[in-house]
């Protein structure tokens, strides 16, 4: 029997940590403070993700994130206008989105990279050829 992979997302606020989880519909929420970060922090890795995903929110999630990354969760962070504007414009066109797709992975790569990263770990979903143009196309 193959287990379903579990995602997590975290909408961060100045007081609140709202978490969704895919395989659910519940949204728990959690104080955005000392305590309220461990709580979410072992919340989450009760769960086992398979990736956990924050919104970038003006810095008001640095502390989860290196809760979770002390955990060893595999955390990333991304600016949803940044994505917005990249693939609003595309409007369902399948192979511009999927090299923008490509484009912005490989970005986000160089830049975990060149700011000090030791190493990536990429979650593939059976998705090798995206993967692999992904692979050759990162700064080394």
């Amino acid at each position: 029997m193959i287990k379903e992979a579990v995602y997590v997302g975290v909408d961060v606020a100045k007081n609140s940590l709202n978490v969704a989880v895919s395989n659910s519909e519940e949204v728990r929420q959690f104080t955005n403070d000392h305590e309220g970060i461990t709580k979410t922090v072992q919340y989450i890795a009760g769960l086992k993700p398979s990736g956990v995903i924050i919104e970038a929110t003006g810095h008001l999630e640095m502390s989860l994130v290196a809760a979770l990354q002390a955990d060893h969760l595999p955390v990333a962070v991304i600016n949803p206008r940044q994505v917005h504007d990249i693939f609003k414009p595309l409007d369902g066109d399948a192979e511009a989105t999927y090299k923008a797709g490509v484009q912005f992975a490989v970005e986000q790569c160089n830049e975990l990279l060149e700011g000090g990263a030791p190493r990536l770990h990429f979650y593939t979903l059976n998705k090798v050829d995206p993967t692999r143009e992904i692979l050759n196309k990162i700064k080394r």
